[in-house]
Order: structure tokens, then sequence, then C-alpha cells
């Protein structure tokens, strides 16, 4: 069985040039296959303006940043699960 799309690209007059870029683009990001990832946020002030911040994109079901936490003082500030990611 095999599954196949068409994607129509109108170009104006100007555009037409661009035509194989936007297409070979289009293409590059149908072809890629998407994964759910957890990305948890973490953060710490290094003064009273300045803070840092670290985002981890976890495929794994494993606690996050545990070491992170621990070792250098970061406070997990958020966590969104399921998140659609494609690699380019």
């Amino acid at each position: 069985m095999s599954l196949c799309s068409y994607v129509l690209l109108e170009c104006r007059c100007e555009a037409r040039r661009d035509a194989p870029l936007i297409a070979s683009e289009i293409y590059q990001e149908a072809i890629a296959v998407p994964y759910l990832t957890t990305l948890t946020v973490f953060a710490r002030r290094q003064g009273p303006l300045e803070g840092r911040m670290q985002l981890f994109c976890m495929t794994a079901d494993r606690p996050a940043g545990r070491s992170l936490e621990k070792r250098d003082d970061y406070v997990k500030v958020a966590t969104l699960h399921d998140v659609e990611v494609t690699a380019l």
C-alpha cells in the first residue's frame, strides 16, 4: 500500500524563480517523521535582574534533570507533555 500526497504550489510572477526552493522546503517538511517528547524548563537566578534557563527535551519516561536541580540549584518551572517534534 502506498500513500501519496500532492501539493499544488501557486507562484505569483515575482516569486516564480523561488518555486524550486519553496517546493524543496515543503517536501523536506512533509517527509520529516514526528515524535512525541516531554519538554521541561528549569531556571535559576544569577542576580537580582539576571537569570538562566535550561530546556530539556526528553523522549524517554525518566525524571528530568534530577542532578541539575540538586547540583546547580535549578528549579523546575514548567513541564509540557506530548509535544510533537520533527527532526529536520
